[in-house]
């Protein structure tokens, strides 16, 4: 390997040694095209490629070029085809991310040369082949030509997308009882840049960037929204992982925008680095672009090998959905299969809320806690719900913003829960959290008609086997306590419009439970809409079956939490549907 790119590779840890107690070190990676071309430039293996030119570029730029004239300049991301590494090497190995700094290096100089006449400012990454640049119509089409290109996109513009949140998806809980506090988890946060001068961020910062071109430092934020995201994420009062480290990067002007070539080389750089400062786990991406995807967008996404390249080293990478009010899709790179996708819902009764402009002007006219917000977009890509309106956040200078919402909040408590979870169970994989995250919490349905759930950090990290919860059934009114008060039995109930949860009825003054049985109301006290038995069979099979009857067509969840083991089991059914009546006997609960 040449000098020249163990350097461009070294460059990002010069400032490793400093701390998050002292000021947070500065994060960078050379633009190879800076550099002399590597020697491996001479022996360069590319695949075969036989594909026609024309089918290199992705449709939405194609749309783009229809409407562009003859002589405009149009910013463009050209992914190239990677060269085959020459060595056997580990993935994500420190010696694979020198050969692919080497490589990726080597293929971007060659393309240069070779496109001399046709791409205007060229740059490039340093650990993936992608440069960016401008070109007219023909001259991309002449570019796409060129046995070197796998993909052409528009660099297209991106834009921006507590305590009670907190409380709701009970990360408080995970944090204050199960000790989850993102101790030694590193999150970088892509966006407008993090206040380091801020009390709550100021001992949480570890590295910073900016890929902007504007102030050359993540830990100045021109516009507000980043410090609002780190504040929920790890803001040291109220943050959900107050003990986390924060990357600051700043991928977005202060106006909110900045081009995917900003993203690009902000992911390049926390890749390149993400074993420095303590390490990377986690990244947050509260941004995206304005056009609906309704099915995962790997294909078309200039990000995609640098998202699969972040998943595949185990860090977690979280998105908003976005605030457009779509029903059928979600915006990029939220659309992206590798990520997790949030979408938001409100924390509590927060009064009418809107219009949203972006959302074209919808209202919500009443608001409760876990009501889906009318702007956040749906569709199949969305993965997950979680709070937005309205959280209370650090803001630049050290004060506060009282109501930052959108799924621009939703995503940063998200990311926060993964933080908490992984600083108790370090080794989960990015696939097995984001399935934790999908499959417990609160199925919620919106207007679009697409169920997903509100997140809990509680139950995902019990879902992952760890932490379980065996504190003693306490009787209230949401909370019946069956056969000896070992099951502790809860009921959220869902309309089409509103959600809560469900009460234990009374008759005549006298609670409707007993030692195996348990009555609930969903809106009115005097309604009955659900009854529940669990009866101890263990001498017949070894299990407690569980039988659930209902007058009532309201979705619902019931969660029995068995406190000697502290496992949990879930049963639903979803809005519209008339209640069935359950009868678990085979698989029930199990016995000691």
């Amino acid at each position: 390997m040449s000098r020249s790119y163990a350097i461009a590779v070294a460059v990002v840890i010069l400032a490793a040694a400093k701390s998050a107690f002292g000021q947070p070190a500065r994060l960078e990676s050379i633009d190879p095209l800076t550099q002399p071309p590597p020697v491996a430039l001479r022996s360069l293996t590319l695949p075969q490629d036989t594909r026609q030119p024309e089918e290199k570029i992705v449709p939405r730029l194609w749309v783009r070029l229809a409407k562009s004239g003859d002589d405009e300049q149009i910013p463009i991301i050209i992914e190239l085809h990677m060269p085959q590494h020459r060595v056997a090497v580990v993935a994500y190995s420190a010696d694979w991310d020198r050969e692919q700094a080497e490589l990726s290096a080597a293929a971007e100089h060659r393309f240069v040369a070779r496109a001399a006449a046709q791409l205007v400012s060229p740059r490039g990454l340093s650990h993936f082949p992608i440069v960016s640049g401008v070109a007219t119509r023909s001259e991309i089409r002449a570019i796409s030509g060129l046995a070197e290109v796998y993909r052409i996109y528009e660099d297209e513009v991106v834009y921006v997308a507590r305590a009670e949140g907190g409380n709701l998806i009970k990360a408080n809980t995970l944090r204050t009882t199960h000790g989850g506090n993102g101790s030694g988890i590193g999150i970088a946060v892509l966006d407008t840049g993090v206040d380091d001068d801020h009390p709550e961020l100021s001992s949480r910062i570890v590295a910073q960037g900016d890929y902007t071109g504007t102030t050359g430092d993540g830990t100045i934020d021109d516009h507000g929204h980043g410090t609002a995201a780190a504040g929920i994420i790890a803001g040291t009062n109220g943050g959900m992982a107050p003990q986390a480290s924060l990357w600051a990067i700043k991928v977005l002007k202060a106006d909110g925008q900045a081009t995917a070539t900003s993203v690009l080389e902000g992911l390049n750089a926390i890749y390149a680095a993400r074993a420095e400062f303590g390490g990377l786990d986690v990244v947050n991406m509260s941004l995206g672009g304005v056009e609906p995807f309704n099915s995962d967008c790997d294909s078309v996404s200039p990000f995609n090998s640098l998202l699969n390249a972040l998943h595949g080293a185990g860090i977690d990478v979280f998105v908003a959905s976005g605030n457009n009010g779509f029903v059928a899709g979600v915006v990029h790179p939220a659309c992206h299969s590798k990520v997790v996708a949030v979408g938001a819902v409100y924390d509590a009764t927060v009064g009418p809320r809107g219009p949203f402009p972006d959302a074209g002007d919808c209202l919500d006219a009443t608001t409760a806690a876990d009501r889906i917000t009318c702007y956040s977009n749906s569709g199949n890509p969305l993965d997950v719900l979680a709070p937005a309106d309205c959280a209370r956040t650090p803001a630049p200078g050290g004060g506060y913003e009282n109501c930052f919402n959108g799924t621009s909040a939703a995503s940063p408590y998200a990311a926060g829960v993964a933080a908490q979870i992984l600083s108790l169970r370090s080794a989960t994989t990015p696939a097995a959290l984001r399935l934790a995250l999908m499959t417990t919490g609160r199925p919620l349905t919106d207007v679009n008609g697409i169920t997903r759930n509100r997140i809990d950090a509680v139950a995902a990290l019990q879902a992952l086997g760890g932490g379980a919860n065996t504190d003693p059934c306490v009787r209230d009114g949401e909370t019946a306590c069956l056969v000896s008060s070992r099951f502790e039995v809860e009921v959220d109930w869902q309309s089409s419009s509103a959600s809560g949860d469900a009460q234990v009825m009374s008759f005549n003054g006298q609670r409707a439970e007993n030692n195996d049985s348990a009555f609930f109301w969903f809106f009115s006290a005097t309604n009955f809409e659900m009854g529940l038995k669990i009866l101890d069979a263990c001498v017949f099979n070894g299990k407690f079956w569980v039988f659930i009857s209902g007058l009532t067509d309201r979705g619902w969840t019931v969660r029995i939490r068995d406190t000697q083991t502290g496992a949990t089991k879930t049963y639903s059914n979803p809005v519209g549907r008339l209640t069935p009546t359950t009868a678990d006997t085979t698989v029930g609960l199990a016995c000691p």
